[in-house]
């Protein structure tokens, strides 16, 4: 059963990739004239709320910052992560070079598939 539920874990992450591919645009929140601002990292959003306004302006600089460098939208398994953990993750890859950042950014999206397909299973 942990292997059949780990395959289907790889390949719903597999299918991610394909189907959404890596190169969304930022995610952004507001309608009309007014203005559009970009949301925190992709993911859930756990403890983001509580953080100051400094993170919160740190966390969105971050993601301009990956967009431009990598082209597509900074993403990672939030769950159980403060917002100053994301941050840090977030600075860390803005370093990785293409290449590993890419298989990171997948590993993050197969975790994320991985929970989503256990919360499945159990209800």
């Amino acid at each position: 059963m942990k292997l059949l539920f780990w395959q289907l874990a790889t390949k719903y992450g597999e299918i991610c990739r394909n189907q959404i591919g890596w190169r969304r645009s930022r995610a952004t929140r507001g309608s009309g004239n007014r203005a559009r601002q970009p949301l925190v990292p992709h993911g859930r959003r756990v403890g983001l709320t509580t953080s100051g306004e400094n993170i919160k302006l740190r966390l969105a600089e971050g993601n301009r910052a990956y967009e431009q460098r990598f082209n597509r939208i900074f993403i990672v398994c939030a769950t159980g992560k403060s917002a100053f953990e994301i941050l840090e993750i977030l600075e860390r890859r803005l370093q990785n070079d293409h290449r590993t950042e890419l298989l990171e950014a997948a590993e993050e999206q197969r975790h994320i598939a991985h929970i989503r397909l256990k919360k499945w299973l159990d209800s």
